[in-house]
């Protein structure tokens, strides 16, 4: 593949870094805008974004450490290499989530409000980033014969393999345009959008797990890889935060009607009352 895209003397410039700068942009120009149209300042997003950048590159290399502990330990300078390759997504999600909430709880803003302007720009700047992944030759597939295998070479070695990098890069796309839709038709509360967005991606990523062929660290015994246990966490999640919200809503709905009702049954006995004690 094309790891490396051109060098200028001790620079070099790296096709990850590309896709990982590509995606931090578009990603940050959609949240920005996305928050501009809801009446929010969309330079708190921007500030957000930093932030977000900086917890998320730093949980992503440690979740790095903990999948591929013995090739870090043979090569301890390569941790911070970062635009090279080797960054877990769960981990920056995980970190950037729980800076959206510090942040938000600094400036006094809602956390959730925040997530739902950010989730469709996840979505598309990852599209980017796995396209990074597919030039730098990390993240790839499992080998096959099929007329879609590429043989990445390096680490991967001289076979043909599942372009997982391309699937998943397309999926987030496809992901991108359902999450839109579904927010415009079905959106009920703040939060919402990012809960379809764990939902979607975990699903997407659940399925991706199973034609990836580097090293994913196993989980239960072997059965799943770390980042399939946390889609299922991720998916869990979401779905109890719909569920619950959605029958909170529900409830103070039909608590309201039926105080309106029984408002109005009392006001219809007092005209009625009225009534009678003129005609009397």
């Amino acid at each position: 593949m094309y790891p490396i895209l051109c060098k200028i003397g001790p620079f070099t410039l790296y096709s990850y870094g590309v896709g990982f700068a590509m995606a931090y942009a578009t990603g940050t120009f959609i949240a920005a805008r996305r928050a501009k149209k809801s009446g929010y300042d969309p330079g708190d997003v921007i500030d957000l974004s930093v932030v977000m950048f900086v917890s998320g590159l730093v949980i992503a290399r440690l979740m790095t450490l903990f999948e591929n502990p013995g090739y870090y330990l043979a090569h301890p300078l390569k941790i911070f290499n970062v635009f090279e390759g080797g960054l877990v997504f769960y981990g920056a999600l995980i970190g950037s989530v729980g800076s959206v909430f510090v942040f938000s709880h600094l400036k006094k803003l809602s956390g959730w409000r925040m997530l739902d302007f950010i989730a469709p720009g996840i979505l598309f700047g990852h599209m980017w980033g796995r396209l990074g992944c597919f030039f730098g030759g990390c993240c790839y597939g499992v080998e096959t014969d099929m007329w879609s295998g590429v043989v990445f070479g390096g680490g991967a070695g001289d076979v043909s393999r599942h372009p997982a990098q391309l699937y998943e890069s397309i999926g987030n796309f496809v992901c991108f345009i359902l999450l839109l839709h579904i927010e415009k038709r079905y959106k009920r509360f703040q939060g919402f959008t990012f809960c379809v967005y764990l939902i979607l991606y975990g699903i997407l990523r659940f399925m991706i797990e199973f034609v990836r062929g580097d090293e994913r660290g196993a989980f239960l015994f072997g059965a799943l890889s770390i980042s399939q246990c946390i889609s299922l966490v991720g998916i869990t999640c979401a779905l109890i935060i719909i569920l619950v919200t959605l029958t909170r809503k529900n409830t103070l709905s039909r608590r309201k009607k039926a105080k309106e009702v029984s408002s109005d049954v009392v006001q219809s006995g007092s005209r009625r009352s009225k009534r009678n004690s003129t005609d009397i």
